[in-house]
C-alpha cells in the first residue's frame, strides 16, 4: 500500500504508483532533496505514460523503460507517420 498522504490520496483512483512516488517525494523533500527529485521524476514518468495511454498514443516498446525521452520519440514518430 502506498504511503499515506492527504495531498495525493486523490490519485489512488488513477494509479497507486502515482500516490507512492508523490508521497515519497513529499516525505523526502526536506531531509533528502536528491531522493525527492528522483521520486518526482518517477512520478512524472508514470504520469506521462498514463497521459500517452489515455491519449491514444500507440504502444512504443521503449516507452516503459526509457520514460519521458522514449515517450517524446514515440510522439515524434507518430506525428511524422501521419498517425497511421
Amino acid at each position: 500500500m502506498p504511503a499515506a498522504s492527504p495531498n495525493f490520496a486523490i490519485l489512488a483512483d488513477h494509479d497507486p504508483l502515482l500516490v507512492k512516488y508523490a508521497a515519497q517525494a513529499e516525505r523526502y523533500f526536506a531531509d533528502d532533496p536528491n531522493t525527492s527529485l528522483i521520486k518526482l521524476r518517477q512520478f512524472a514518468e508514470v504520469l506521462a505514460q498514463q497521459a500517452a495511454a489515455n491519449g491514444g498514443l500507440p504502444d512504443c516498446p521503449g516507452r516503459r523503460r526509457g520514460g519521458c525521452r522514449s515517450l517524446s520519440r514515440c510522439v515524434r514518430e507518430e506525428a511524422s507517420s501521419g498517425g497511421d
